[in-house]
Formats: structure tokens, sequence, C-alpha cells
């Protein structure tokens, strides 16, 4: 495949992803390619509290389809010491 080809396969990924079929200058594409909605590592915050405890967890969806999850949870009792 020349290179030519492989320059307008990914406008054509581009303008697929981003709705448009507009031609994409090249010096374009990076900033193209970033406006994709949905990509990127996006953290999702969730901060769970209960009676006994109190959670805080990200999720970063990766672009494998795959997610990595940070939690820590503080208990109830911890927090109460830092009160006193």
């Amino acid at each position: 495949m020349a290179l030519i080809d492989k320059l307008n396969a990914i406008g054509d990924a581009v303008r697929e992803k981003n709705g448009t079929t507009e031609l994409i200058p090249l010096a374009d594409i990076p900033q193209a390619i970033l406006a994709i909605a949905g990509g990127g590592n996006q953290p999702l915050p969730m901060i769970t509290i209960n009676a006994d405890s109190c959670a805080f967890e990200t999720i970063i969806a990766n672009a494998s389809g795959t997610a990595t999850v940070n939690s820590i949870t503080i208990q109830a009792d911890a927090l109460a010491s830092l009160e006193e």
C-alpha cells in the first residue's frame, strides 16, 4: 500500500468517526483525531457513602475496551478519629 493510500485511509477513518465528509488537510489530522468523541482515558469519579464507610472510585475506560478502576475506602471509625 502506497503512502498516499495509507494517508487516505487515515482521513477516511477520522471523517467516519467525526461524522463529516470534508477533506482534512494533513496538518489538521492530529487535531481531528483528538476531537474524536469517546476517545482518550477520561476518568469517571464515583463517591459512595454508607453508614460505616466512604468510598471514592475513578474508572478509566481504555481504548482497548478494558477499564482501570482506582478506589479507596475509608471506614467510618477512621473518619471519626480525624474529628477528635
